[in-house]
């Protein structure tokens, strides 16, 4: 769906679809989640500014619902738990003084890198991906997931961005449950 809607190579959206798994938990190790233990409220904002920086540097991205095949990836990351969770609605000091202010990212280590460095990118557009990516430490705030948010009825009025995020998000939340079921037998 994602190369027939937006007329790319199969290869290329292959390469968007690994990246899509790659980046949507990143958030998670934003360093304002140094202490937190299986919670990470919001870290999906953090892991859609994360995609987005990556996808708009490596030209693949206008902007989040602007048709490009880019787009379906930064929904997919921003409502892979299914919750529209109001943006900033963690904003403020939590009883513990964690201060969770969604969007952005400073990750607390390179880990990720090591993630983005076993992935084999089948063109030169994911290869620009992975390398953008596994350099990246720190990411702004630019509001991906808000901007997710606030579009969704454009989002329904589209019915090729609509397939094709539902596509990419399918595919996402297939591959964590198994993850998922992996990890609980281990």
């Amino acid at each position: 769906k994602l190369a027939g809607v937006f007329g790319v190579k199969p290869y290329l959206a292959m390469d968007l679809l690994e990246f899509t798994a790659l980046v949507h938990d990143v958030g998670k190790a934003d360093e304002r989640y140094k202490d937190a233990v299986g919670y990470f409220p919001l870290h999906e904002a953090r892991s859609a500014d994360f995609a987005w920086y990556a996808l708009y540097k490596a030209g693949l991205l206008r902007s989040v619902i602007a048709p490009s095949a880019g787009s379906p990836v930064v929904i997919a990351v921003a409502l892979h738990h299914y919750s529209h969770k109001k943006f900033g609605c963690f904003d403020g000091a939590a009883a513990d003084g964690f201060i969770a202010v969604a969007g952005g990212l400073k990750a607390r280590c390179a880990a990720h890198a090591e993630a983005f460095g076993r992935w084999a990118p089948r063109t030169a557009e994911g290869a620009a991906l992975k390398d953008i990516a596994a350099s990246t430490l720190e990411v702004e705030r630019y509001d991906a997931y808000s901007a997710v948010l606030y579009s969704i009825n454009a989002i329904n009025n589209d019915a090729k961005m609509r397939s094709a995020a539902s596509a990419v998000l399918g595919l996402l939340n297939k591959a964590d449950r198994a993850v998922a079921r992996r990890n609980r037998r281990a």
